[in-house]
């Protein structure tokens, strides 16, 4: 496994010599593919899978490309490999996995694609298999955000995972950014929901 045959002879030769041609006596020059039974030297070496492609099983004349969602980095592997979470591969044959972009995320083993991060949540670093939902006081308006922004003065978000902040209320303010909560006005103040 691994390997497979570089080069095969298909036809009786002057090495056909086991106990009368009979092929039973000869197990270890008997080569079988699909296709045909041949004899003689066979192959006069064997090749290591290039890496991006692998071989399961004994006597194989070719190898077999890894499948998009996995992987193989070295060669002579007779087994592909599941991208982790947080990585993925579109292609086939690969030798390595593509870490997810910055805004997106990859949840599971083996894929093939990355997601973008919902409205409400974002993604600062690549690599990663989850988002983050914005802060109480900040706000992800649109898919695929690598950062969080933060509530303008006059506006404010109590709760987490937001795609908007909410203005002041009238009799109300919010003096600073990334406010959580709007501030009653003094008695002898009267505020039109904007920062004072």
């Amino acid at each position: 496994p691994g390997y497979h045959n570089l080069s095969w002879q298909f036809a009786k030769d002057n090495y056909w010599a086991c106990n009368g041609n009979n092929a039973s006596a000869c197990e270890d020059k008997v080569w079988i593919d699909d296709i045909s039974v041949w004899t003689g030297e066979g192959a006069s070496n064997q090749t290591a899978c290039a890496p991006g492609t692998y071989e399961p099983n004994y006597g194989s004349y070719s190898c077999l490309e890894a499948d998009a969602g996995y992987y193989v980095a070295i060669p002579g592997s007779n087994f592909q490999t599941a991208c982790s979470a947080g990585t993925y591969q579109p292609s086939a044959d690969q030798s390595s996995c593509l870490d997810a972009d910055s805004g997106y995320y990859v949840a599971s083993n083996g894929s093939e694609s990355q997601e973008a991060c919902s409205a409400g949540t974002y993604q600062a670093a690549p690599g990663q298999s989850s988002c983050t939902e914005a802060d109480p006081g900040y706000f992800v308006a649109s898919s695929g955000s690598d950062s969080q922004t933060a509530c303008s003065a006059g506006t404010y978000q109590a709760a987490p995972g937001q795609v908007s902040c909410t203005e002041a209320d009238p009799g109300y303010f919010v003096d600073s950014e990334a406010s959580t909560a709007q501030t009653p006005a003094p008695a002898d103040y009267y505020a039109e929901g904007l920062a004072s």
